[in-house]
């Protein structure tokens, strides 16, 4: 029987705004069977994550625009365009964006986590940053839907003071 070549086929992608951020969805677990998620995430500087660790996917994050210095355990790594870092799961990790803006590919394998993420998502109708005053997520429930996926806080995001680890 002969190769099939493997493709992830024809999809639109989903864009979305959450956590004051433009999050465009291009690959879901959906659309690959499981294997991976793939999400073009644009953030102001000031809304950034909290420092958290993933139990059940590694994370792999390529700034494509923008300056960040990447948490990752006890390590700190300046990272702009054309820089990865991998974030494996188990080890807590977060960033600080030193730009107005970045623009980052984030990578989890497996897929799953996006559904968290998306939870939270309106649909951005153009694709820019949200409103200032779109609704934000309150804490508690982000950390309740996150935590069904696997993924715990375990600090406050770097730029506002020092982390928690």
């Amino acid at each position: 029987m002969p190769e099939q070549p493997h493709e992830l086929g024809q999809h639109q992608p989903i864009a979305e705004w959450a956590f004051g951020c433009l999050m465009i969805w291009h690959q879901r677990a959906e659309t690959t069977g499981g294997v991976l998620a793939l999400a073009e995430v644009v953030l102001p500087k000031g809304d950034e994550p909290p420092i958290h660790l993933h139990s059940r996917e590694d994370e792999l994050c390529f700034v494509l625009d923008g300056e960040l210095t990447v948490h990752r355990g006890l390590a700190r790594i300046q990272a702009g365009p054309g820089t990865s870092v991998w974030l494996p799961r188990g080890i807590p990790h977060g960033f600080a964006v030193h730009t107005a803006t970045a623009r980052v590919l984030h990578h989890y394998t497996p897929a799953g986590v996006e559904r968290a993420h998306r939870a939270f998502g309106v649909t951005a109708p153009d694709l820019v940053l949200p409103p200032a005053d779109a609704r934000r997520p309150q804490e508690g429930e982000v950390e309740a839907e996150f935590a069904r996926y696997g993924v715990t806080r375990v600090g406050p995001a770097p730029t506002m003071g020092r982390e928690r680890i």
